[in-house]
């Protein structure tokens, strides 16, 4: 896993790995996850960074009622997820991971799981590159595939060592807006795991008389201000983002429009971020000289330990 450190603005810096092996256009799935996370943690399956798609056992994935290519993108996912990482060439569970499965939620049944595995996803160092493009600079409230994949495809040919980054802007852009929108009600049981955040909608719109094509088009638009993201969470990514930028006092502003922060991620404008923060213990909101909206974090609330929650 290759580190590339990119600047990319004048007051910001992100750390991308190139991670070997991809989502095989496949979305992440509760059941598969969990299936394969146990697999690693107990031993059973061994993936190597250097040959992710060979195991012990060839016979692993039937035995984990999945096939080969499932068993893949379910590795890619807890990679990117942050559930699982290579050490020494090997695969082994995070901290993080065994925090999930072994205590807060074994089986990825709650409500909120979804947002807070979206969160680890994009929180720096992000380990999806066209993710992390999509989420912090994609600020368009409506777009459209085409044009989004363009500039998706320059973003990954200056940023990634992938040979084909057309192809590559192509498969994610695809798979992502696939994640996020709500599944018909016959395919509910096919959807994906952050479909219940619903962060990207679809509408599809006729072309005009002056196009010279008839049908219609789809347009995707942002889901801006979800009021279904969990109030822990906003403050777990608000307290991770104060403690990147070390300090303990940030405007608002910063907290919403900023990549990597808590706006950006979860697509919450000030006001919602701020009616959040107001519920949270340990942080307060104030103004400052100049009339803007800051959030400080006291010194008696108590940080989280790599991204885990210490108040659940």
């Amino acid at each position: 896993m290759q580190q590339l450190q990119l600047n990319l603005g004048t007051h910001f810096w992100a750390n991308f790995a190139d991670v070997r092996g991809s989502h095989q256009g496949l979305h992440p799935k509760a059941l598969r996850l969990r299936r394969v996370w146990d697999a690693i943690a107990n031993g059973i399956a061994s993936v190597t960074a250097s040959s992710p798609l060979k195991y012990s056992r060839p016979e692993i994935p039937a035995r984990l009622g999945i096939g080969s290519r499932q068993f893949a993108s379910t590795v890619y996912w807890l990679v990117v997820l942050k559930l699982a990482e290579y050490q020494q060439k090997y695969l082994m569970p995070t901290e993080r991971g065994r925090w999930l499965f072994e205590k807060f939620d074994p089986y990825l049944e709650y409500a909120e799981t979804p947002c807070l595995l979206h969160y680890w996803g994009l929180e720096p160092p992000c380990l999806m590159p066209s993710w992390w493009w999509l989420f912090n600079r994609l600020n368009h409230p409506e777009f459209e595939e085409d044009g989004v994949r363009s500039q998706l495809t320059k973003f990954l040919q200056t940023h990634t060592e992938r040979r084909n980054p057309a192809e590559m802007a192509k498969k994610d852009l695809t798979t992502i807006l696939g994640c996020y929108q709500r599944p018909e009600s016959f395919a509910w049981g096919r959807g994906s795991l952050f479909s219940p955040l619903r962060l990207i909608r679809t509408t599809e719109i006729e072309y005009g008389k002056r196009s010279g094509k008839t049908g219609f088009y789809t347009q995707y638009s942002w889901a801006s201000n979800n009021r279904g993201v969990p109030t822990q969470w906003i403050v777990l990514a608000t307290v991770q983002y104060a403690k990147r930028k070390q300090t303990d006092q940030i405007p608002l502003a910063q907290l919403a429009y900023q990549p990597n922060s808590p706006g950006q991620i979860f697509k919450l404008g000030e006001d919602a971020i701020a009616n959040h923060l107001e519920q949270a213990e340990g942080i307060e909101l104030a103004f400052d000289t100049n009339n803007r909206l800051q959030a400080k974090i006291s010194d008696s609330f108590q940080h989280s330990s790599n991204g885990i929650p210490n108040f659940c």
